[in-house]
């Protein structure tokens, strides 16, 4: 029995020695491999080369906003705040986006009245309209303070503008407009409200574009101009192209202007192309309506409910009065409802009233009635 219980005592002795040989190999085998992983992980972090960390992530300091406005050159239009950018865009001409000189800043704290003595001023007034709107009111005012040169910008139209431009005698010299494929090019696109334009100047403006192209307005109605003028080129093969604007109403008025322009290398004769347009419109009118005037200056018309068709499929549905005075077209107002109407001044003169409406071929309003005249002295 003795050597069976010796034999054993051995064998569980070394059964022992065994389990914790191998509990030890195990925790070494386990510290190894969580050194390894973390070797690992860690040189995993480390770059390639150094400079992949060379980021400079201090905060921008806000009041360092350089000292001079034309270096002004980096804009986000949804934060107008000045940068110290050196990067600018360029077209083919090599000139620079009116984007990246605009004063936002400046702007921003003097809306709805711009007073503008430099390009940069100019431009910030335009982007800031463009990204926020004209005053509800009708108060946007522009004056220029200068005369303003804007020969090494490209520059971009004013879109939806109302209110009021006022050049004090002094001209924007030089502006460059080159959008060959795209409607409503000049210093205006289009308005978005009545507009007055008095004692302005543009000088050697050179303008590219489709449809609706004028040095002064693409595309305009309910327009006062007074004493300006427009020299420069325009070149287009889209339609409402004019000198001074695109396509207006006839009763835009014009008084003491003057203009030096050529379109698509033709002297311009007329100031918009609408005023062009209207020196043709006898020749589609016609007098499907009768209109009558009585004593006190009201005048009737007779109805015809579906002239339209009478008219032909060029025609369109809207009825106009419209009345001119001593041969400029004062008002134009909706007929279609109205068989009587009374022109409100009364002031000595000669006037002429008739109704229109619209010709899909002739692009504007024609004659569709008799013309009845009358004088006050």
């Amino acid at each position: 029995m003795k050597p069976v219980r010796h034999f054993l005592t051995l064998l569980l002795c070394a059964s022992l020695l065994l389990s914790a040989c191998s509990k030890k190999e195990t925790e070494e085998t386990r510290k190894r491999k969580k050194s390894t992983k973390k070797e690992t992980t860690e040189t995993t972090l480390l770059p390639s080369d150094d400079s992949a960390f060379n980021v400079d992530t201090e905060e921008p300091d806000p009041s360092d906003t350089g000292s001079d406005p034309a270096d002004d050159t980096t804009r986000d239009p949804k934060r107008p705040r000045k940068t110290t950018s050196p990067s600018v865009t360029t077209n083919a001409s090599g000139r620079i986006a009116m984007s990246d000189i605009a004063d936002l800043d400046w702007a921003g704290s003097v809306f709805p009245v711009f007073e503008c003595g430099t390009p940069e001023q100019l431009a910030g007034a335009v982007m800031y309209i463009n990204e926020h709107g004209c005053d509800e009111y009708g108060m946007t005012t522009i004056t220029l303070l200068r005369d303003i040169d804007l020969d090494d910008y490209e520059w971009e139209p004013i879109d939806d503008f109302s209110g009021n431009i006022d050049g004090q005698g002094h001209a924007i010299q030089n502006i460059h407009l080159n959008t060959p494929h795209y409607g409503h090019n000049g210093l205006i696109g289009v308005n978005g409200g009545a507009i007055g334009i008095w004692s302005l100047r543009i000088e050697n403006a050179e303008v590219t574009g489709g449809d609706y192209v004028g040095i002064f307005i693409g595309e305009g109605y309910m327009l006062n101009c007074v004493g300006i003028y427009g020299s420069g080129t325009i070149t287009s093969d889209g339609s409402c192209v004019g000198a001074l604007i695109g396509r207006t109403s006839p009763s835009t008025t014009y008084d003491s202007c003057s203009m030096d322009v050529t379109i698509n290398g033709e002297p311009a004769e007329f100031f918009s192309f609408t005023e062009e347009n209207e020196s043709h419109s006898d020749e589609y009118a016609q007098e499907l309506f009768t209109l009558t005037i009585d004593d006190t200056y009201t005048v009737t018309r007779d109805d015809i409910p579906d002239f339209q068709y009478q008219l032909g499929p060029d025609y369109g549905n809207q009825l106009t009065w419209r009345v001119i005075y001593n041969g400029t077209i004062v008002l134009e107002r909706n007929a279609e409802d109205e068989f009587s109407y009374q022109y409100f001044i009364q002031d000595p003169g000669k006037y002429q009233i008739y109704l229109t409406t619209y010709n899909r071929e002739f692009s504007g309003y024609v004659r569709i009635s008799n013309i009845v005249e009358y004088e006050i002295t």
